[in-house]
């Protein structure tokens, strides 16, 4: 769809190109993902005394506060597709990865009218109580292990 929009705006995509591959893998994830994220506005700023403008892209608005949401919904949304969730899904992070993850799995189980096994998410001792409350409260089965995301390793 987006791929479709993109070349109606006369862009050419070659196959061959390897630049050009990643766009139209970017314009399939985008196809993946737009219903289940927020779309988010890019804020421009001008700094004058610097004769500077910056373009601020506006993920702190996202479902789940950062740009984590696309990724683990993108890979979410290709795993199942191709079957790889039926027994479930583990992750670790200290935060934002692990929001985005429960977000996706959470439009994972929607889809599959809620017959999945839970998400397990390792998370070190050291994460900050209010993102624990938001992964319990997202349905995560949530694991407190260690005092930094190294002992994963």
């Amino acid at each position: 769809m987006l791929l479709s929009h993109v070349q109606k705006q006369g862009w050419i995509f070659n196959p061959d190109n390897n630049n050009d591959t990643i766009a139209v893998q970017a314009c399939d994830a985008w196809d993946r993902i737009q219903a289940h994220i927020t779309g988010t506005p890019i804020t421009t700023v001008s700094l004058a005394n610097h004769n500077t403008t910056l373009h601020i892209k506006r993920e702190d608005l996202q479902v789940t506060g950062s740009f984590k949401a696309r990724g683990a919904m993108n890979y979410v949304m290709v795993a199942g597709q191709e079957g790889q969730l039926h027994e479930g899904a583990i992750t670790s992070s200290t935060g934002n990865h692990a929001l985005g993850c429960v977000h996706a799995w959470n439009a994972h189980a929607a889809a599959c009218n809620n017959s999945v096994p839970p998400l397990q998410i390792y998370v070190p001792a050291t994460t900050v109580g209010a993102k624990l409350e938001k992964l319990q409260a997202g349905g995560a089965d949530v694991v407190i292990h260690g005092r930094c995301v190294d002992v994963f390793t």
